[in-house]
């Protein structure tokens, strides 16, 4: 299933979303070729070294990579001990099913709309969870614009 120009990841969110969640407009945006089941957008933001991207997946590779998270997130929680959060986690309120994934250099949020999974992240120096609201708030905005 192709994605047709409706749904490319840079048409999902604009300079004024960026604003509006995290108060600067993106300086630089730059979108992959996209491939027949994906396309992604990354936004260059004017703080040093951080930035946004969007990732939007459809069809069999979605749902794969939807298992994996689930996979992913079962494994974190049975491994992270009371004093640590999971790498990743599910969270509630956002889509259909969503995670939250932290690691080197970046947090975001996986968000299953449909047959599509979408990856909104922030990537920075210092990821953590206080991103978790913008990631949110990013998400329910690029939402928005993806049909089912």
């Amino acid at each position: 299933m192709l994605l047709g120009a409706a749904l490319k990841a840079c048409s999902l969110l604009v300079a004024a979303d960026m604003t509006a969640v995290l108060g600067e407009a993106p300086v630089k945006t730059r979108a992959s070729k996209p491939q027949p089941s994906a396309s992604q957008c990354l936004y260059s933001l004017p703080k040093t070294a951080t930035s946004v991207s969007i990732e939007v997946t459809r069809g069999v590779q979605a749902q794969q990579r939807l298992d994996r998270l689930r996979q992913a997130a079962q494994v974190e929680g049975e491994e992270a001990d009371e004093n640590e959060r999971p790498a990743i986690e599910p969270i509630r309120g956002l889509g259909e099913e969503a995670f939250f994934a932290i690691g080197l250099g970046m947090a975001g949020v996986y968000v299953a709309h449909g047959k599509t999974l979408l990856r909104v992240s922030i990537e920075s120096p210092d990821p953590n969870r206080s991103n978790l609201n913008n990631l949110r708030r990013l998400a329910r905005r690029a939402l928005s614009h993806l049909p089912r």
